[in-house]
């Protein structure tokens, strides 16, 4: 996989061992000694936003606005999940991940209304010009209770991913909601993946394995779809 390079990015190899400018790598190949001190140590300079350099492997760090957490993913996939209390209850960001879920499908032409609270298993529900009805459900992304537990008593929490491993998170929470509804009240449920306080999730090495690996699965799961937020 090559270092990530956003658009207008300017990234530069240096040698650790002489500070000679190298040219680009890529991780999945053998580091090629220095041609002029034989050290294989490297860092590279990042000028685009989100982009940072650690331990001598570019990176990307992902955020969302106003949430206590930080992804970040090396260029040889290693991800890290960050996170500063206070930890989320429930699902008190529902409707605020309906109402972004419905932004994002009436940007592609969609034509919802705006959100609004619904009651028992709907968190909210939209309308279409049709008199359609969206009929949410929000789940948080991820059910690592130990996670949560420890963020809410030292305040602090990280863990380690992988693309693989990031995905099959996604997995498990689509298979427990799926064993828990009848299949007509599934038909008329979509449920959306709340990843908002977990932007591991939404890198998009996460979201290209899931699909490659789950997305048929999902697909059986029985809802009216399954939507990530």
């Amino acid at each position: 996989m090559r270092r990530r390079q956003p658009p207008e990015e300017a990234s530069d190899g240096t040698c650790t061992g002489c500070g000679s400018d190298l040219p680009e790598e890529y991780c999945t190949q053998p580091r090629v000694a220095c041609p002029h001190c034989g050290a294989t140590g490297r860092t590279f300079s990042m000028t685009a936003q989100d982009g940072v350099a650690v331990g001598g492997a570019s990176s990307w760090v992902q955020t969302r606005p106003g949430i206590q957490s930080t992804a970040q993913l090396t260029d040889c996939g290693k991800l890290t999940l960050d996170a500063t209390a206070p930890a989320p209850r429930n699902e008190e960001d529902a409707l605020a991940i309906c109402h972004r879920l419905v932004q994002v499908v009436n940007s592609s032409g969609g034509r919802w209304s705006a959100p609004v609270a619904g009651h028992q298993d709907i968190d909210a529900e939209s309308m279409n010009t049709d008199e359609d009805r969206l009929q949410m459900q929000v789940v948080r992304a991820t059910e690592d209770t130990s996670f949560w537990r420890e963020l809410n008593v030292s305040g602090t929490a990280s863990r380690e991913y992988n693309a693989t491993s990031a995905a099959a998170q996604l997995l498990a929470i689509v298979r427990k909601k799926a064993s828990k509804y009848a299949s007509a009240q599934k038909k008329v449920l979509t449920l959306v993946l709340d990843a908002a306080r977990s932007p591991n999730l939404t890198l998009s090495e996460v979201v290209t394995a899931f699909r490659a690996a789950h997305l048929a699965e999902c697909q059986e799961a029985g809802f009216r779809a399954g939507l990530g937020s």
